[in-house]
């Protein structure tokens, strides 16, 4: 029996060699996902900040390893530099918890100002195409010669059965196009700002609850490793 108890002893002491390893791996991580700072720019801010929510889940796995010692009878291997250390990280996830949960204002001011550049950029592209389509409304307007009302159906990728029409009827037919063109225009731009609205969101969301859930546990490991050392 104390031959088995032995070899279970001799296992669970693999668990705290993993856990350091994990450990030391998670600030490797943490480092190499901070750095370089990209302060201001709201997207690296919102990527940063997701990617350190899902590694922290690591850290905290490989502490739970690390603590297996103290369930061990003998514990007579531990020395005070470790302990030391362990206090150290008690204090550390406590403020990790307080520093993430004030994330989460900056993740919303982040959103919103990734979102108003996204839709920036939608205005400007939809303006720039509306323009277009209304410089070639306005040189059909001007366009009296039948060649050049056919230029413009060419430009357009009309089939060639089109093209054979008489030219006023064929210039009806472009103007019909050129409606429907701004307001596909209009529509796409429209689309592309929900669905651009619906993700940016969807992600932030996920990462202010990935924060609440991270913070929530942090703290209440502060907490237990608080009631092993008394």
């Amino acid at each position: 029996m104390a031959l088995g108890n032995d070899k279970e002893r001799h296992l669970i002491g693999i668990l705290p060699i993993v856990g350091y390893a994990i450990v030391a791996m998670s600030f490797v991580d943490f480092v190499s996902v901070l750095f370089p700072l990209q302060l201001q720019n709201p997207d690296w801010e919102l990527k940063t900040i997701s990617t350190l929510v899902e590694q922290i889940w690591a850290f905290l796995i490989g502490l739970g390893f690390i603590f297996t010692r103290y369930f061990q009878e003998n514990q007579g291997d531990i020395r005070s530099v470790e302990l030391f250390f362990l206090k150290f990280i008690r204090w550390f996830i406590l403020i990790m918890a307080i520093v993430l949960l004030l994330m989460i204002p900056l993740v919303l001011l982040d959103t919103h100002r990734l979102l108003s550049f996204f839709n920036g950029q939608i205005s400007t592209q939809k303006n720039n195409a509306l323009k277009q389509v209304s410089q070639l409304e306005t040189s059909l307007a001007k366009g009296d010669n039948p060649d050049q009302v056919r230029s413009f159906a060419k430009a357009l990728n009309f089939p060639p059965e089109v093209l054979n029409l008489p030219a006023p009827e064929l210039q009806n037919i472009i103007k019909t196009n050129i409606a429907d063109a701004k307001t596909k225009i209009t529509q796409g731009a429209a689309q592309t700002q929900k669905q651009q609205f619906i993700s940016t969101w969807k992600s932030s969301a996920r990462s202010i609850v990935g924060i609440i859930i991270t913070s929530l546990t942090s703290i209440i490991i502060w907490l237990k490793i608080g009631q092993a050392f008394k």
